[in-house]
């Protein structure tokens, strides 16, 4: 199995609606629990690279290629 660090957001709009990623399942991604459907749904994220923190990673992953998104600028809470 193939592991990597990475980094999720859970990005809401101004109506309090979620961004989520459509996902097919070609087996990278491991999910827990009971057999994963061909396609699901995952909050957006981003690979921490060397020398980022996962803080870094998070704000990448909120903006990139959604138009209108602001990337940058997250604080942790």
């Amino acid at each position: 199995m193939r592991t990597r660090r990475g980094a999720r957001v859970v990005l809401l709009d101004r109506d309090e609606r979620i961004l989520l990623v459509q996902q097919r399942n070609d087996g990278a991604i491991v999910v827990p629990g009971p057999p994963v459907r061909d396609l699901f749904w995952i909050p957006a994220s981003g690979d921490v690279e060397d020398g980022e923190d996962f803080l870094d990673a998070a704000a990448g992953a909120g903006g990139g290629g959604v138009p209108g998104a602001v990337s940058g600028g997250a604080t942790s809470r």
